[in-house]
């Protein structure tokens, strides 16, 4: 995609990958361009794809998917629907961005974006092969359940009404029990529409967009502050769990929406739905073990997370943890539960070496990789950490230049990009591992600094 006057960054092209990541000096552009990124990521999940409205030939679908048929969607006409979510986001960026900025929308007036004509249609592919809906309505005083099931093939995708149900009942298609007035409520023009979005989301997995933020350790060590502080600006209160408004457009929303969907995701860890025994069948990530060296433990006598370390049995308050852990909470408890059947996602990290020591910083970036690798989750980090620069190049050097049997990360999954004079410089590290200008002229000039000072 190509943009203009994102803040710093005048004129710049970027593209989706397994794995984006940005650097660059500070106050250059980077986490403005995460917070697009993450936008155009959240607007897809909300849009709503209007199939009957794409073409002439399309207006019946609905009354097909009443009679029991199947529909045939191609690859076409998927791209088009996609075409129409790219058409949407460059005609509203300005509107769209000042929301997810929280400023006035004077502040993006001159903002652009072109998307290639199959972007997002590459950017989000279908991972899922296949997936099932239900409905339940009532009609004539009795309770209609329908089944629907859709199936991606290599030309397209199929989408049917693959059984109905009618109090409890399996009827075969057309039946007589079902008046004409009920069959109208099974499936419109509207539902279809709904219906197919939802299905197109579910199958890219679009609807898991994560974002941690630079401000996530503030945000940990105060989440009952905010809590608290969002409660009494709103009158949904319950004296026991606090409701978080999901409401995008809140009177108090005063941070960018990238930060304030954290917030919420926050306080989604202290909610009782939330405080369920870790899966044994989650794998244990090693790397992430290295880097807590230990775990986080919710304890209901108090209300509040504790870390238990691996060298001591004593619980330590959140409150006095390292900043470290502090950072890495969120994100480990996230990691943690991710299921490991999971299959797509995006997760985006602004700064993922925010108070960790180098060694620890490598460790982060092997697990995120490995996530890449193993989920097929896609990620944007941005960073200015020459640590993590440094162990990607070797991890793609390693794969690139092995045949390695599974799936590893390799450099064709990879796209970097350096916020540099008002614009975007891509930088292959294949062939720029050698000197990477944004860290190592500094290393070189405290070493010439250094040797210059034994000379004198």
């Amino acid at each position: 995609m190509k943009i203009k006057n994102l803040g710093p960054i005048k004129d710049g092209e970027i593209e989706f990958n397994n794995l984006v990541v940005i650097w660059g000096d500070n106050n250059s552009g980077k986490t403005m361009l995460t917070y697009l990124l993450y936008a155009i990521k959240e607007e897809f999940k909300s849009f709503k794809f209007e199939l009957s409205k794409l073409s002439k030939k399309t207006h019946d679908y609905h009354n097909y998917i009443n009679k029991g048929s199947k529909i045939f969607i191609s690859n076409d006409e998927i791209l088009d629907l996609y075409k129409n979510f790219q058409n949407y986001f460059e005609r509203e960026a300005s509107v769209l961005l000042a929301k997810y900025f929280a400023v006035d929308v004077e502040y993006f007036k001159d903002f652009k974006i072109k998307f290639s004509d199959h972007e997002i249609f590459d950017a989000m592919p279908m991972k899922r092969k296949i997936s099932r809906g239900f409905t339940r309505i009532i009609g004539d005083g009795k309770t209609i359940e329908n089944t629907f099931l859709f199936k991606k093939i290599k030309e397209g995708v199929e989408f049917h009404l693959e059984k109905q149900e009618i109090d409890g009942e399996l009827l075969e298609f057309d039946n007589s029990s079902l008046t004409d007035k009920m069959i109208k409520k099974v499936f419109t023009r509207e539902t279809f529409d709904a219906y197919l979005s939802g299905f197109f989301k579910h199958m890219t997995n679009s609807a898991s967009n994560i974002y941690f933020p630079a401000e996530r350790v503030g945000i940990n060590q105060f989440r009952e502050e905010l809590k608290l502080s969002r409660a009494s600006k709103t009158p949904e209160l319950d004296e026991i769990e606090f409701s978080y408004q999901n409401n995008k457009s809140a009177p108090y929303r005063s941070y960018p929406l990238p930060v304030e969907d954290y917030i919420k995701y926050i306080f989604s860890i202290s909610s009782i739905k939330y405080r369920q025994p870790i899966r044994k069948n989650v794998r244990k990530r090693k790397n992430l073990q290295d880097i807590l060296e230990g775990e986080f433990i919710y304890n209901k006598d108090i209300n509040d997370y504790e870390y238990l370390s691996e060298n001591c049995e004593r619980h330590i308050p959140f409150k006095i943890m390292s900043s470290s852990l502090k950072s890495m909470f969120g994100l480990s408890e996230y990691l943690n539960r991710l299921h490991p059947m999971v299959s797509g996602g995006s997760i985006t990290i602004d700064e993922p070496e925010m108070n960790l020591h180098p060694s620890k910083q490598v460790k982060l970036i092997e697990e995120l990789t490995e996530l890449i690798s193993n989920s097929n989750i896609n990620m944007v980090l941005s960073t200015h950490s020459s640590f993590i620069a440094r162990k990607l190049i070797n991890i793609v050097l390693k794969n690139d230049s092995s045949v390695i049997n599974g799936r590893v990360f390799k450099n064709e999954n990879l796209n970097i990009y350096e916020t540099i004079d008002g614009g975007l410089r891509k930088i292959n590290l294949l062939k720029d591992h050698s000197y990477i200008d944004n860290f190592d002229v500094t290393s070189l000039k405290l070493d010439e600094e250094y040797f210059s000072l034994l000379g004198d």
